[in-house]
């Protein structure tokens, strides 16, 4: 067993001491009815100490993965396939969670450093939640021993590394996951406090512990779908910023959830309403992150994500983890059930915390469409064929969710908690609802034509415009109050933003010849040629002139050995009001003979001529039952701009040998070609195409030109949809440093 292995197995045993340790301090403490663990208990103190090594071990061995990562240990299967000696410090930062055994790894980690924080505020709820906090984390370990990022390479030592997917080898992406996995970690605290107070039966504070965590799980998760959503836009150069990936959908399925249980918690910790509500939520957040992980993480979507991982045979230890969270966690609920406090909601009038409660029910929602699409896969296999719904679905079934999102937050700046007059505040509202619906005149006329989508820009304008007079009007208290008004101002720009970029949008996909130059959207386009770089991305150079303003755009277009695969990175030339977006998709290069009438093609392979693509399919085969002739023909796919043709150019062999029996090809134009099959080996399975007539049908001599096409976008409003998520974490930030200070600061929250 080598080193890092060993100190897993020792973090795992550790774990499982100090859950040991903390269970029998936590049985002690409910014999003696007490309100707070005994400080001085020897059953306390070990099982804190058995934590505290568990810590240490944990992080001994992160640090330790980091030593052979920057020593470049190649003998280490996970640094090899994840790293190479070429590798900048930072992005050798991100080989930690590159890969599955890394990300649990540094999961683990988050776990351990979190609980530390858990363990100085949690006073009551310590010894009963530690013991749930210690068991996953344990979960976690003893995953690591089955997939261990410690596990050495068979066979000879390589000298260098297979290298990180150039994909991630961005800015964003050293941040990102790291993010997104302390969001994670954190979930795990909002379940042990429901846990805990459960088994205690002991509800009173739950809110006020509960409350800082939801808040930091709703502000990481948040900034990591929000960062990945812009390294998605800005690398992956499909021109959007998000696609309904599972792996997508698994992070933003429990920030659904989070939302609704911070919401919740809002209205308890007002009104005492929620209690149920609120802990079946921070229950079902953790559960969903651990489906989440399973969907993502066990192979069984490998066929509907391209960015799920395959199984490293761990996906029955999964499910396992995810049973006993169901079991434990929902179990003790229902158990409980009958027990746990319960305080109703005021429908009599439109108040806040009916708002409230109404847009959690909205967020649930959403999450549990989502899933369901998400769950497709494996909910088809029971009934056939697994198959997965169109991102179609996604837009569709959450449509409704923004819209009714959209008008709850519009009215909430009007509201009280108690308020008794439905028509004081429509009053309230009045005006910039007609102002709002005013604006769905200029929307029609710039080409939003949906009647659902005209709504949903209206009630959005009318989103943002109240929510300025509610920020306005609790700036002037402070900034403490401002959380509430600036989240959603923040929402309702990332609404407009996806509702103006995604409607209207003007894509249009464009032949670049080397040195010649096309204008599209009134900006002349001339590619300039390819600059290769040796062991980097090759950039593809662009000259834009638009107007009197001239610059180079510089997308990325490169083959990459590791990832077996051409890979593609947009220019986007960020504008106040429209981004202009420039997608590499295909380099096509002229290979013909001297003559330029001649090519030479595999089977499966595709080569250009005058800027035709000619495309070799298959051998096809026939024997002449009476003269016994054989005719071996070539089948050809040729594509020119959106015509394509199917031809088969043919050698016949007989008694008089052989005859080629071409083809003839007559474009619109006017113009003829004839296409013959010189000659094929049927061993490299090759054949050599003669074509006669393409030099007359371009008008110019055949030369070696490079044609690129790119796919060119306007785009707007997609800096008011990157400024409004900007303000939606900074609104939660403020949220969650004001929630430490004062629990009973509500104003400022919602």
């Amino acid at each position: 067993m080598n080193l890092g292995m060993s100190l897993i197995v020792g973090a795992f045993t550790a774990s499982i001491v100090s859950a040991m340790f903390y269970f029998l301090a936590s049985k002690e403490e409910l014999q003696a009815n007490r309100k707070a663990p005994v400080h001085k208990s020897g059953k306390f103190k070990n099982a804190r100490y058995a934590f505290f090594v568990s810590i240490g071990l944990i992080t001994i061995a992160s640090l330790y993965f980091y030593y052979l990562i920057f020593t470049h240990q190649f003998q280490v299967k996970y640094i090899y396939q994840y790293s190479s000696r070429d590798l900048p410090f930072g992005f050798l930062l991100s080989t930690f969670w590159a890969g599955q055994e890394g990300s649990f790894l540094f999961w683990t980690l988050c776990i351990s450093w979190l609980g530390l924080i858990f363990i100085k505020r949690a006073k009551r709820y310590e010894n009963s939640g530690m013991v749930v906090v210690n068991l996953i984390q344990a979960i976690f370990l003893f995953i690591l021993i089955k997939a261990s990022p410690f596990s050495l390479y068979e066979g000879t030592i390589p000298s260098d590394g297979a290298g990180l997917n150039p994909l991630l080898q961005n800015f964003w992406m050293v941040i990102h996951p790291p993010i997104l996995f302390v969001g994670y970690a954190a979930a795990t605290f909002p379940f042990a406090i429901a846990m805990s107070a459960m088994i205690k039966k002991e509800y009173k504070d739950w809110v006020a512990h509960t409350f800082p965590w939801a808040l930091a799980v709703s502000l990481t998760l948040g900034a990591g779908i929000i960062i990945g959503a812009f390294w998605s836009y800005e690398t992956l150069g499909w021109g959007g910023y998000w696609g309904w990936d599972p792996v997508e959908n698994s992070s933003l399925i429990p920030w659904l959830t989070t939302l609704a249980l911070f919401h919740g918690l809002l209205v308890e910790r007002r009104t005492g309403a929620l209690k149920k509500t609120n802990i079946v939520l921070a229950l079902t957040t953790f559960i969903l992150v651990i489906y989440a992980t399973f969907l993502t993480r066990s192979g069984v979507l490998a066929d509907f994500s391209n960015h799920s991982f395959q199984d490293l045979g761990i996906s029955k230890l999964l499910v396992l983890f995810l049973l006993l969270s169901v079991l434990s966690g929902l179990g003790l609920f229902l158990i409980r059930y009958k027990n746990i406090p319960v305080n109703t909601l005021d429908f009599s009038s439109v108040n806040k915390e009916n708002v409230v409660f109404s847009g959690m029910l909205i967020l649930i929602a959403s999450a549990t469409l989502t899933i369901l699409g998400t769950s497709s896969p494996l909910i088809t296999t029971w009934f056939g064929n697994p198959s997965q719904v169109n991102i179609s679905f996604y837009n569709t079934v959450n449509l409704p969710v923004g819209i009714g999102m959209a008008l709850l937050i519009g009215f909430v700046p009007f509201l009280r908690w108690k308020e008794k007059s439905v028509f004081k505040t429509l009053k309230k509202a009045t005006l910039l609802l007609f102002i709002s619906a005013i604006g769905m005149f200029p929307a029609f006329f710039l080409g939003m034509h949906s009647v659902e989508i005209l709504i949903f820009f209206a009630l959005t304008v009318f989103t943002i415009l109240s929510n300025l007079v509610g920020f306005t009007a609790c700036i002037k208290r402070g900034w403490k109050q401002i959380a509430a008004p600036l989240t959603h101002l923040g929402l309702g720009l990332m609404f407009i933003g996806i509702i103006v970029s995604g409607s209207l949008t003007q894509t249009e996909r464009v032949l670049l010849i080397k040195n010649e130059t096309k204008t599209v959207f009134e900006k002349k386009l001339t590619y300039l040629g390819i600059q290769t770089r040796p062991n980097e991305k090759n950039v593809v150079e662009i000259k834009v002139v638009d107007g009197a303003a001239v610059y180079l755009a510089h997308p990325r277009l490169y083959f990459n050995k590791n990832a077996e695969g051409t890979m593609r990175e947009p220019d986007i030339q960020y504008g106040l009001l429209s981004d202009f977006y420039i997608a590499p998709l295909e380099l096509r290069k002229t290979e013909v003979s001297a003559d330029g009438s001649t090519l030479i093609l595999k089977k499966e392979q595709s080569k250009y001529i005058y800027g035709f693509k000619v495309h070799f399919h298959a051998f096809r085969m026939q024997q002449d039952t009476v003269t016994n002739a054989f005719t071996i023909g070539a089948d050809l796919n040729i594509e020119s701009g959106t015509n394509a043709y199917q031809l088969t150019p043919s050698i016949r062999i007989g008694n008089s040998g052989r005859v080629s029996v071409p083809v003839k090809l007559r474009l619109e134009s006017g113009t003829e070609i004839k296409i013959l099959l010189a000659s094929f080996n049927a061993n490299t399975k090759e054949v050599v195409l003669k074509f006669e007539g393409f030099a007359a049908s371009s008008g110019k001599k055949q030369e070696n030109t490079e044609q690129l096409i790119v796919e060119v976008s306007k785009k707007p409003f997609m800096n008011v949809l990157w400024l409004g998520t900007i303000l939606i974490i900074s609104g939660t930030l403020i949220a969650f440093k004001t929630s430490k200070k004062n629990n009973t600061q509500t104003a400022g929250v919602v």
